[in-house]
């Protein structure tokens, strides 16, 4: 793949998109409403947490273990952020396609010497890196603030401060917003009215709200946690990427396009 060429599609891509301001709303308002909410949430469990556990020391009760519960929550509010980004890269990459159908740009820039697999890696990375850093500097925000509080443990990705920890975070965003992506870019490609195809892509894009409790219950099922549990996640996530893209170049119809092209 020509690097050159795929920049060309994502500058041409966050030209059109991203000079509305009400899509940059779009992309950083969910991440930090969504920080701000489990912040408050992370705060006065744990304070309730730390009351209940001193009162039952107090009373020579067994003690109630808070880190524990603690690392539980970290466990589904980590990855409350990896879901996140998908519903807006899932729209972005459906909406960029739909936009050239509909501008009748779709079939010249086809013409050029870009590849297939450029213009579709273009295309969808394009819609994922804006919503992707911007779920993660919430979410970096978020772990700086818990750190503070104490709450640097859980479960399935240890440290909170380790840089695996934010390297794994990070890297399980990435490939989970670009596969649910490329699956809006496939339906995109395949059909032609926008709305109907911006609410399939939508609706498409909600199976991101069963990863993380599917994550955590492979991970608590398997009795695995830390480096082994992330691997596997982020090694399933490569292989279905790695599918799904093969997939979308033998179901894009460039000759047929170009065919047609008057």
């Amino acid at each position: 793949m020509n690097a050159r060429r795929i920049y060309a599609v994502m500058d041409k891509e966050w030209t059109l998109t991203f000079h509305n301001w009400l899509v940059w709303v779009a992309i950083l308002l969910p991440p930090a409403a969504l920080a701000a909410l489990l912040l408050c949430v992370c705060h006065q469990i744990h304070f309730v947490l730390d009351y209940v556990s001193q009162l039952l020391t107090q009373n020579k009760i067994t003690q109630l273990k808070t880190d524990e519960w603690s690392a539980w929550l970290m466990d589904y509010f980590l990855m409350f952020f990896v879901a996140l980004p998908a519903a807006n890269a899932t729209r972005f990459a459906a909406g960029g396609i739909i936009a050239d159908k509909a501008s009748r740009s779709l079939e010249p820039q086809l013409a050029t010497p870009l590849t297939t697999g450029e213009f579709i890696f273009g295309k969808v990375l394009a819609a994922v890196v804006p919503p992707v850093f911007a779920a993660m500097a919430a979410c970096g925000i978020f772990l700086h603030v818990t750190r503070s509080w104490g709450i640097t443990q859980c479960h399935l990705l240890g440290n909170t401060g380790n840089w695996s920890c934010r390297a794994a975070i990070f890297t399980l965003t990435l490939l989970l917003t670009n596969l649910l992506a490329l699956s809006g870019f496939i339906i995109a490609s395949r059909k032609t009215e926008a709305r109907g195809t911006s609410l399939t892509a939508t609706s498409f894009a909600q199976f991101a709200r069963f990863f993380p409790p599917a994550c955590i219950y492979w991970g608590y099922k398997r009795q695995i946690a830390g480096a082994t549990w992330a691997l596997e996640i982020i090694g399933l996530l490569l292989l279905a990427n790695a599918v799904l893209f093969l997939f979308s170049q033998a179901l894009f119809q460039r000759e047929t396009i170009l065919f047609k092209w008057k």
